[in-house]
């Protein structure tokens, strides 16, 4: 009786814990949480739209996820707003942070547990991402689950969100193989139980080969063979950015000292298999997107909740015997993260790409400046046509967005072949967009004249009329 009431009182301590993170986030997420979506999440979004309005069947288009599949059905029941779509995201990224909680206590303890969740919420990446829309928050919260599960040895959970992870994105194959090579080199095992496991670990894998091999190949433009760095000189350069981001950035050296000094000294490495689990993750991690020569720093988001667990787990054995100094320290940590929360980098925001900013809070300058500058569009050339670049069309054009009340006609500087610009009476520029240069040659040949020009932090939108 007395295990009965136990297993009761954990499991309600674990939803309490989980109601309690959940309402933390959305108080500390309330400012941002009705703002138009950002950059990449546009695109998920519309092709949640596309999904949905094709019936959630995927022929036809041209990328269908589990993301897209999970947000098409949250639409279906709540409605299609902007407080669905972040209280959505919010719910992963608190579901993915109880995992991490989960995962550090089987791991170690309770207190690393608490540590390791602090240091991802509060990490500037993982905030902002809360934010906005795309699949790196789902991403590093299925990795959560598929490492906790296969820790624990638990196959059917970990069949269930290996499935869902590999189907969200193709990067989600490098956690499955990390606990495949993770099971075959198990000392604890014989090698015919070795073998067993592994043909069960592996079987989202091999779901994935199947769905590339009948599916996914038609659509030449998701096969990353041509993103593969093809010389030494761009992996060594690869590899020396992954390394600042993730160890360097945002006062992580402090964290990284910690861990290099745990190594040294500590002698239960070597005794606690999850210490294995981890960096095997972590180098397939590292060393997949060392070898691509396009890169985001939130593709790394899973591998930087692997090193917010190992950090705590550093801090808690350096800080043993106090828990008024790891106290402390944490909350030093915390600190110097809430600096970098609305880091504003004049330079980098003026290179063009807006997901480049997504790295913190910074991003919210753009979503900004552009709604005000498709607000006076809306409010003051209605009937126009509006000459921008992506994503300036698609604010533009789907009000589901949350830039616009209603759709107005846009061309894309893109279509100069199949298109007439002189049909364009306004131009809606961005140094923030995908191509600001080509817009500005086009604009400079209609002879566009600056109406109203928006500015926050280094980040503008300009609205122009044509003169030619």
């Amino acid at each position: 009786m007395s295990n009965i009431f136990g297993f009761i009182a954990s499991v309600n301590r674990k939803i309490f814990f989980l109601i309690f993170l959940f309402c933390c986030v959305i108080i500390l997420k309330f400012p941002v949480i009705n703002i138009p979506y950002h950059w990449d999440a546009m695109v998920r979004i519309w092709e949640t739209s596309g999904l949905v309005e094709n019936n959630f069947n995927p022929l036809g288009l041209s990328r269908v996820t589990t993301f897209h599949y999970l947000f098409g059905l949250i639409w279906i029941i709540f409605g299609k707003s902007l407080l669905v779509g972040h209280i959505f995201n919010i719910f992963i990224a608190v579901i993915g942070l109880y995992f991490i909680f989960l995962l550090s206590e089987y791991a170690f303890n309770r207190r690393v547990a608490y540590i390791s969740v602090i240091f991802t919420l509060f990490c500037p990446l993982y905030f902002a991402q809360t934010g906005i829309l795309n699949f790196s928050i789902l991403l590093t919260t299925l990795n959560m689950a598929v490492l906790y599960y296969a820790f624990k040895d638990r196959v059917k959970p970990y069949l269930f969100f290996g499935l869902l992870l590999v189907f969200t994105k193709e990067t989600g194959f490098l956690a499955i193989v990390a606990i495949l090579v993770y099971q075959l080199a198990r000392g604890d095992l014989s090698w015919p139980e070795r073998l067993k496991k592994s043909l069960i670990y592996s079987v989202p894998l091999i779901f994935l080969i199947l769905f590339f091999s009948v599916f996914r190949l038609h659509y030449q433009s998701h096969i990353y063979y041509k993103w593969f760095a093809s010389s030494v000189d761009v992996i060594l350069g690869k590899v020396t950015v992954l390394f600042k981001e993730l160890f360097m950035a945002d006062f992580r050296w402090i964290l990284t000292l910690a861990i290099l000094f745990f190594l040294i000294r500590a002698r239960e490495i070597r005794k606690n298999k999850i210490y294995y689990l981890f960096v095997l993750a972590g180098l397939a991690h590292f060393c997949m997107f060392s070898l691509f020569t396009f890169h985001l720093f939130r593709y790394q988001l899973p591998l930087l909740a692997i090193f917010f667990i190992i950090s705590a787990k550093a801090l808690s054995y350096i800080c043993r015997k106090s828990k008024l100094v790891l106290s402390v320290v944490v909350c030093s940590i915390v600190f110097l993260s809430l600096l970098n929360f609305d880091k504003h980098r004049v330079v980098m925001a003026r290179a063009g790409s807006g997901a480049i900013l997504e790295d913190n809070m910074e991003y919210l300058d753009v979503v900004k400046t552009h709604r005000q500058a498709v607000r006076f569009i809306e409010e003051n050339y209605p009937d126009s046509t509006v000459l921008t670049i992506w994503p300036m069309t698609m604010e533009l054009q789907f009000p589901y967005l949350g830039y616009t009340n209603k759709a107005i006609k846009a061309i894309d500087v893109y279509n100069y072949v199949n298109v007439d610009l002189r049909e364009a009476d306004i131009v809606y520029y961005s140094p923030q967009s995908d191509n600001p240069m080509l817009l500005r040659r086009k604009m400079d040949e209609l002879g566009a004249v600056e109406i109203k020009r928006f500015d926050k932090n280094g980040k503008s939108a300009v609205v122009l009329r044509v003169t030619r």
